[in-house]
């Protein structure tokens, strides 16, 4: 018998998976399943940041258990048909910590950004780790509206920086330039997301405090609001319309082999 636990939640230290020394003390054979991505957090990107500290730790304790821990899994879930390419990140640090546990992970994001994107600085790969969308939306939609308010325009503006900065390291991305491309959509809808959470909270605030001014006055703050809605949706469509171009690619091989997608943008060749 191999028993294969499921544990999608990151643990504060390995001792935390205490439930192997169990497994292994009655002789039985265990392999770790960790997820790089599920469907409650990684809607439209990856939480990388908590899904690989999943991976690592829950790895490593399997490492710890051996030779009766045969090894570890990675799976991924999702929902909302998020684009597989954007998952490489994850995978690959599973694959990483299923050979060297005790690997770095800051050493494992220089690698990754190196040998994967052709980067020489890794800061994208940090970058990479800010767009957990999910965790940020749930944060901004708990606690009292002022808090919410507070929280949605902070992680957009988080949103915004993140956004930016992968548009600057683009000009250096030497390989999987079309992978690269869902990980700059993914950080723009993110942003999306959280800039109509806070319109959708400021509405409501922006109203009732004009309700009592002159009428005049309150045509210039529905004006505003209105203004900000078309801004919002030009937004959207502008979203849509780069997602279906790099749908395109995945879908149509005379435009981006599916296999060469996920290879060195020089290693074109059909296996």
């Amino acid at each position: 018998i191999v028993i294969m636990p499921w544990k999608y939640h990151d643990y504060q230290n390995a001792c935390d998976y205490g439930f192997l020394n169990h497994l292994v003390s009655h002789d039985l054979q265990v392999i770790a399943c960790s997820a790089s991505r599920i469907r409650l957090d990684s809607s439209i990107f990856p939480d990388f940041e908590y899904r690989n500290l999943n991976t690592i730790r829950f790895t490593r304790a399997a490492a710890d258990h051996a030779p009766l821990a045969l090894g570890a899994i990675c799976s991924s879930w999702v929902s909302s048909r998020v684009p597989y390419e954007t998952t490489w990140f994850g995978v690959l640090c599973a694959a990483e910590y299923s050979w060297s546990p005790k690997s770095s992970y800051r050493s494992f994001k220089r690698r990754f950004a190196a040998n994967y994107f052709g980067l020489e600085d890794a800061s994208v790969i940090d970058t990479m780790d800010n767009l957990k969308s999910d965790r940020i939306w749930n944060e901004a939609i708990a606690g009292d509206n002022s808090t919410n308010l507070d929280i949605a325009r902070a992680r957009a503006e988080l949103a915004r920086k993140a956004l930016a900065q992968l548009e600057q390291a683009r000009s250096g991305v030497k390989r999987n330039q079309y992978n690269y491309s869902f990980v700059e959509l993914s950080a723009g809808a993110t942003l999306h997301r959280q800039r109509r959470y806070e319109l959708l909270k400021t509405i409501g605030i922006r109203y009732y405090r004009a309700s009592g001014l002159k009428s005049s006055r309150l045509e210039e703050v529905i004006e505003d609001i209105i203004a900000d809605l078309v801004d919002l949706r030009t937004d959207l469509n502008n979203l849509m319309g780069r997602t279906r171009t790099l749908n395109k690619g995945i879908f149509k091989s005379i435009e981006v082999d599916k296999d060469v997608s996920l290879r060195y943008d020089d290693e074109k060749r059909v296996l």
